[in-house]
């Protein structure tokens, strides 16, 4: 009897890439959930999704059940509403799944989404105290999800939507793509779901993220030499881009720039009107040696003069 050797089984590229989506985002702490692909036209138009391009059924069983869904954002909003209902409000929630358009001449489609879901508080460790969710944690679940996809980096870009808050909604950009929307759903949205938590869902289009996804293995050298914390807190003008503020920063700082990160946006009180105030985090390193402060200040002081001259920024 000849031996029976097993061999493996390569699994075709989009099955490996949903399937890494998978793995991060539970790594993560999320919870995949699976919801239903038809929906009723008033939950729909709840959500504010609804439109011309949405397929109908000609013969629904029942009115919950009237049309196929053009977003996963709505699935993601009945989740949201059945758990808080039971009192489970602290939520991480994503789905993978395939949302149905009518296009021209009569012709259907159909495009796969990944719709990730927060709400509730959010505990840093174990010595700190619960902090509400926000935005940025909802940015940086994106950033880790992209880094492990093998895309560098992405940037945001400023949105409306009828489904998200006018002052909190944005684009999401990789290269020349539009991929995504991300953003504070719109509070009579909430209401009208009867969701009393405030929540943060981003939706992603797979098809346009798929051609800047790399799943080769790479391995970077862990840093010999420390890296500095400066924190940059500015006033200006609110049509300014927080990405075109970013993008600014990192074209004046040069090579020992690490990483930039947004850590606060305040329009209170003390910020005149018409303006918006920033802080931003600047981590400074350097591969080959430790950076002393003369190095960093000259770098710091760059920066904040090319904000004073470019966009009409001042410090805080």
């Amino acid at each position: 009897i000849p031996p029976v050797v097993e061999t493996g089984t390569r699994l075709q590229f989009e099955s490996a890439i949903d399937k890494n989506i998978r793995d991060i985002l539970v790594n993560l702490g999320l919870f995949e959930i699976i919801t239903y692909s038809l929906l009723s036209r008033k939950t729909l138009d709840l959500a504010r999704s609804s439109g011309g391009n949405v397929i109908s059924i000609k013969n629904p069983l029942s009115s919950e059940q009237e049309v196929m869904r053009p977003t996963l954002i709505v699935g993601m909003l009945n989740s949201m509403r059945w758990n808080i209902n039971r009192k489970m409000k602290n939520l991480r929630l994503f789905e993978l799944g395939k949302a149905y358009f009518k296009e021209a001449d009569n012709l259907f489609a159909e495009k796969k989404y990944i719709a990730i879901g927060v709400a509730g508080q959010l505990y840093d460790g174990w010595a700190a105290h619960p902090r509400a969710i926000t935005l940025f944690d909802l940015k940086g679940i994106l950033e880790t999800l992209f880094s492990q996809m093998g895309i560098d980096s992405f940037s945001v870009k400023e949105a409306h939507s009828d489904t998200f808050s006018f002052a909190a909604c944005a684009y999401i950009e990789v290269g020349a793509d539009t991929v995504g929307v991300m953003g504070q759903i719109e509070p009579k949205v909430l209401d009208d779901f009867d969701i009393k938590e405030t929540v943060y869902v981003a939706e992603i289009d797979c098809a346009r993220l798929i051609k800047y996804i790399s799943l080769e293995k790479r391995f970077r050298e862990s840093p010999k030499f420390p890296s500095v914390i400066r924190d940059i807190s500015i006033v200006a003008d609110k049509n300014i881009l927080s990405a075109d503020i970013i993008s600014l920063i990192k074209e004046t700082a040069g090579g020992i720039l690490k990483d930039t990160e947004l850590v606060d946006r305040y329009g209170g009180g003390q910020i005149p009107e018409g303006k918006i105030g920033f802080t931003y985090r600047l981590e400074y390193q350097d591969s080959k040696r430790t950076l002393e402060d003369k190095d960093i200040q000259g770098v710091h002081s760059r920066i904040i003069s090319a904000l004073e001259n470019n966009l009409g920024a001042r410090l805080r």
